[in-house]
């Protein structure tokens, strides 16, 4: 038995515990090997905020590993009514402000059907728990997130693999803004600086087509389709990025290695085609690719009204042919 014991948590703080097994039966019947997942915070949103996120590194002895993935039966009724577990994967190919393993989620378990579910998890995963109305996953104009403020996430791998290493995870919220700045014109004397180059980060997924499946007994399904996205800028000043004024003190000072563009909230119609397992069911996320400034500041005679006195970094969306570049992804809902 493969037992997840999370690090620095006492008893008292387990909200709940998940099992999942090697077989199909779902049971402890001497010819499955098991597994737990504890599950310390049920504040987890999908549709980003607040979440809370756990992630593990570890092997699992007698579970079968296929393409690089554990495969695993989850006992639905160790799921809370009205919650779901949540399997989470890193962060998109190329995201330079990746934390860990945290980053996007490809696989909603609820206790349904009271069944033994099939997924998977690869050898480093993160898992969380959502209820109620936190597990909607609604379309929602991309918000900004606190770049690089990160916050320490628990240590759950077995104690035998601790190192001193931590993992950390993003804070994800949505931008609060201060009222718009329309009548902010160029400005001569205010300019940005950061230290480094730009960087490149993906934004909150967004459930842009909220159902599709794939027979069970089938050949995995393929489905093409088109979807439409919102695209803005973001940045974590607390100013109103639908000003050109801003674009232009951050691209004066950032050289960006890709096609950014300064839009204010302009909704574009993006194809698609992906690939749905045989036997499943869920729904298509989209993550928008933007490329950010470094942390730094602002300075200068003419920067009246804008935050002088914080350190932030601005984010601007990739673009490839005219359209917001990014990354969607099948997630299972189960």
């Amino acid at each position: 038995m493969a037992l997840f014991a999370a690090y620095g948590v006492s008893a008292q703080d387990v909200k709940a515990t998940i099992w999942a097994y090697s077989t199909e039966q779902c049971a402890g019947d001497g010819f499955s090997e098991s597994t737990s997942m504890e599950i310390f915070d049920t504040n987890t949103v999908l549709s980003g905020g607040t979440w809370n996120c756990m992630y593990s590194s570890t092997s699992l002895p007698g579970f079968e590993l296929v393409g690089g993935q554990y495969k695993i039966f989850v006992d639905e009724t160790t799921i809370p009514d009205d919650c779901s577990l949540v399997l989470y994967q890193g962060a998109p190919k190329g995201d330079d402000t990746s934390q860990g393993e945290c980053q996007t989620y490809y696989s909603s378990i609820s206790n349904k059907n009271g069944a033994c579910i099939e997924t998977e998890i690869a050898p480093q995963y993160g898992y969380a728990m959502c209820c109620g109305t936190n597990c909607d996953a609604a379309a929602a104009p991309p918000p900004a997130k606190r770049m690089f403020e990160e916050e320490k996430a628990r240590d759950v791998s077995l104690p035998a693999e601790r190192s001193a290493k931590k993992g950390k995870i993003r804070d994800v919220a949505a931008h609060k803004r201060t009222a718009p700045l329309n009548n902010l014109s160029p400005r001569a004397d205010c300019t940005f600086s950061g230290s480094g180059d730009s960087l490149t980060s993906f934004g909150v997924q967004q459930k842009v087509v909220s159902s599709m499946s794939c027979p069970a007994g089938a050949e995995d399904c393929s489905e093409s389709g088109t979807f439409d996205y919102t695209s803005s800028d973001t940045n974590t000043f607390g100013v109103s990025t639908e000003i050109g004024a801003a674009f232009e003190i951050f691209s004066a000072s950032v050289s960006f290695s890709t096609e950014v563009s300064h839009t204010e909230s302009k909704s574009y119609t993006k194809q698609y085609t992906v690939t749905i397992p045989q036997g499943q069911s869920g729904y298509l996320t989209f993550q928008a690719k933007y490329e950010c400034t470094p942390k730094g500041t602002l300075s200068g005679s003419d920067c009246a009204g804008l935050p002088t006195d914080k350190e932030g970094t601005a984010c601007y969306p990739v673009f490839v042919s005219g359209l917001p570049d990014g990354q969607y992804l099948f997630v299972q809902d189960i």
